[in-house]
């Protein structure tokens, strides 16, 4: 009896022995991984970026210059039940176009948008509007809501619909207005530094230049065509985007370690919802030293993300092989946060790829149309190469090579044909 209370005293002696070991070591770590986590952010800080969320609000509007309260009272009034059948018919017409609807069919879209008069009216005043700062509280870091998100897309398409069908009806001036919201309503997130806002944008111009697409029909005049013109957004309204938005995410993860050092129950509320928080927080020495890598990382994307796109791409794809020859285990954050910044780097060049497209289409029928000829040569540069955009007045098109990861024409087809 007495050999087994010795052996039960030298286990309970080992383990406490391996608690103490454990905890001076957890302790040694967990100390080292502040010291380089403050090293980082003073180096951030240096170079210029943002550390905090405060430094990444953008500046409030006056409220007679806030298109907001409109945007906001368009969502609210846009919030209806879809039926089925309607499924059917927009996936009909975002791939043709509303030409690709029967009579029966494009009634039955008029009848639905008809019930979005007082939406699309609210939006219409918020055009007068200077600018757009919807309530943001940045404090919320990664959990900050987005409640526009779900509607700036669906109202875009809808509107995109709804210009196609005033063209339809005659109703050329009413149509160009409808355009024009659409491009107001993707710049009320215009300024908004988050990745998701950008894309929200970025969906809600293609659009309205797929609208302007469908709207310019064969044997348009010179007028009509600068009318189209006019309404584009500038060449350079999409440069560097990403690269903002991908500091806000520097920034926001900066603060979300912060933070995390301040008490254990701050660390608590950052792991809400997590499995086992107790677990998350024995591993904080690990996830603090792969937030560094993280961060670092970020870093290095934020100075490729304002590059042109080729030499962009190479770098954001060194750092992602870097990622994927890592750990899951050991870099938890970098594995989870880092694999969707090559996508946000695509988006942008396709953004931008479409509106050169458009534009070069509607320049060469301005020309066509004024002078009995398409041009010869045409000079806009293809954001994902960097060269010229293709041009083949054999086949009648313009195109961009478009993205590798989701090949798809961007491309505009001359209206007077070869």
């Amino acid at each position: 009896m007495s050999r087994v209370i010795r052996v039960l005293k030298w286990i309970v002696w080992a383990f406490l022995v391996l608690f103490i070991v454990s905890v001076v070591v957890w302790t040694i770590l967990n100390g080292v991984a502040n010291v380089r986590f403050d090293a980082v952010v003073r180096e951030l800080e240096q170079a210029g970026y943002p550390i905090d969320l405060p430094a990444i609000v953008p500046p409030d509007l006056p409220a007679s210059e806030n298109g907001a309260p409109y945007y906001t009272a368009a969502f609210a009034l846009a919030a209806r039940a879809q039926p089925s059948d309607l499924g059917a018919l927009f996936r009909t017409a975002e791939t043709g176009g509303i030409a690709a609807l029967k009579p029966e069919e494009k009634g039955r879209v008029r009848e639905w948008l008809a019930g979005k008069a007082e939406a699309f009216e609210m939006i219409a005043r918020a055009r007068k509007r200077a600018g757009c700062r919807y309530p943001r509280d940045y404090r919320l870091g990664f959990s900050l809501p987005l409640p526009e998100a779900q509607w700036i897309g669906s109202l875009a398409f809808e509107l995109s619909l709804r210009a196609q069908l005033e063209l339809e009806d005659g109703k050329l001036d009413d149509a160009r207005a409808t355009v024009g919201d659409i491009f107001k309503l993707a710049d009320s997130v215009r300024d908004e530094p988050i990745i998701v806002s950008q894309m929200i944008r970025g969906s809600a111009v293609s659009f309205a230049l797929q609208a302007i697409d469908r709207c310019v029909k064969p044997g348009s005049r010179a007028e009509e065509l600068q009318g189209w013109l006019r309404l584009l957004p500038p060449p350079e309204g999409f440069d560097g985007s990403i690269a903002k938005s991908l500091r806000t995410e520097l920034a926001m993860a900066v603060d979300l370690m912060s933070r995390s050092t301040d008490d254990y129950e701050k660390q608590i509320e950052l792991i809400r919802g997590a499995p086992n928080p107790v677990l998350v927080w024995i591993a904080q020495p690990v996830v603090r030293s792969d937030g560094i890598i993280y961060v670092r990382m970020l870093r290095r994307l934020v100075e490729a993300g304002g590059k042109p796109y080729p030499e962009a791409r190479r770098e954001f794809d060194t750092v992602i092989a870097e990622m994927h020859d890592m750990k899951s285990w050991l870099h938890p954050i970098t594995r989870c946060l880092l694999p969707a910044a090559p996508s946000c780097l695509e988006w942008e060049a396709t953004v931008k790829a479409r509106l050169a497209v458009v534009r070069a289409g509607l320049e060469a029928e301005v020309i066509a149309a004024t002078s009995g000829k398409y041009p010869d040569a045409i000079q806009a540069l293809d954001p994902f190469t960097g060269l010229p955009l293709g041009y083949d007045r054999t086949a009648g098109k313009i195109t961009s090579v478009g993205r590798r990861t989701r090949p798809e024409p961007i491309e505009w087809t001359l209206r007077g044909g070869k």
